[in-house]
């Protein structure tokens, strides 16, 4: 993976700036406290304080402990922004290493779901979020603590940007399409191995495709947003799956023309090779024309232009061969009559 292009020192300098105003009230002195302490420690240090002044009530008020709030707070707001924890890892006593992603993601986890978790009023789901926390400062201490497929869910969830799981809410919902396509799946798989003795609740066989393809229309992208986002992705210049694929199809339609170029010397095969010219041919048309060849299902009318192009084709060799052919003078020429 390359490495990220440097942050300009303005950007950096006018981002952190701004959010140190925010967190100290426009206070210069309790600012330069903080970048004080910041530089005191490693950035694993401060998810540590922050569940313990979470835990105590007499810490979280004391006073001595302001310049901590403010700095667990500076925290919490630099992991919104983008590239905000590479900005904290040089205000941290390891500026001088860049951060790496086995740590910047974890550490923007945990204060993400942190401060969620203290605006959020409904106590379950501050439990979820509690347990991404957990995760994520397991993956920063490097221990061996497992976790189970749901504990990493929610770790996975708030990566994703959703911070909560309460009813109704985008990851609810997200969450019941998936469990709703996983039942199908079971249930058609244990259907598909019973005897034909079935029992009247056993659901009905459905079409084959839904069968290989539970999750078959039951995504939450349709095709249409797909397809938008894959083309303002790819105007930008950015690399998407139907572009990956339309450059792998052209990969291949150019060696398959190399390779009828090396068997023109097989006369055996000269129908069959115009029959592949004339399909390469009717690609190379759609693509000129715009079209996604990954996307691309061959239909009659595509047939029919396939066709025609090779007649022509055809028609082209045998008066090519009668035009090479020489007469009993020795002069090549074509008998319109």
């Amino acid at each position: 993976t390359p490495s990220p292009t440097p942050l300009p020192a303005f950007a950096v300098i006018e981002v952190v700036t701004s959010a140190l105003a925010d967190v100290t009230g426009n206070d210069a002195t309790r600012a330069n406290r903080v970048l004080d302490l910041l530089n005191q420690h490693p950035l694993e240090h401060w998810p540590r304080v922050a569940e313990e002044m979470s835990k105590s009530v007499r810490t979280r008020s004391a006073n001595n402990n302001s310049v901590q709030r403010d700095t667990l707070d500076l925290c919490r707001k630099l992991a919104n922004v983008p590239r905000g924890m590479e900005m904290l890892q040089v205000l941290s006593s390891d500026g001088t290493a860049p951060i790496v992603a086995e740590r910047a993601k974890p550490l923007r986890v945990f204060w993400n779901a942190d401060e969620a978790q203290q605006k959020e009023p409904d106590g379950k789901v501050k439990a979820w979020l509690q347990t991404a926390k957990q995760v994520a400062r397991s993956k920063l201490d490097g221990d061996e603590k497992s976790f189970d497929d749901v504990d990493h869910a929610a770790f996975n969830a708030v990566r994703n940007g959703y911070f909560s799981n309460a009813p109704g809410t985008p990851y609810a919902q997200h969450d019941q399409r998936l469990k709703k396509a996983t039942m199908e799946w079971v249930m058609r798989a244990v259907a598909a191995n019973t005897p034909e003795q079935a029992t009247a609740t056993a659901p009905t066989k459905s079409s084959l495709p839904r069968r290989l393809v539970p999750t078959l229309n039951k995504t939450p992208f349709a095709k249409s947003t797909l397809d938008r986002a894959y083309s303002v992705g790819e105007s930008m210049g950015l690399q998407s799956p139907r572009k990956q694929v339309d450059q792998v199809i052209s990969a291949r339609i150019s060696m398959l023309e190399e390779t009828l170029k090396n068997a023109k010397g097989a006369p055996g095969l000269q129908l069959e090779i115009s029959a592949a010219h004339a399909m390469l041919d009717h690609l190379k048309s759609l693509e000129k024309k715009g079209t996604h060849l990954s996307q691309v299902t061959l239909k009659k009318r595509d047939g029919k232009s396939m066709q025609s192009l090779l007649k022509a084709r055809v028609q082209q060799q045998r008066l090519s061969q009668i035009w090479d052919k020489p007469d009993a003078n020795g002069k090549r020429a074509v008998n319109v009559l």
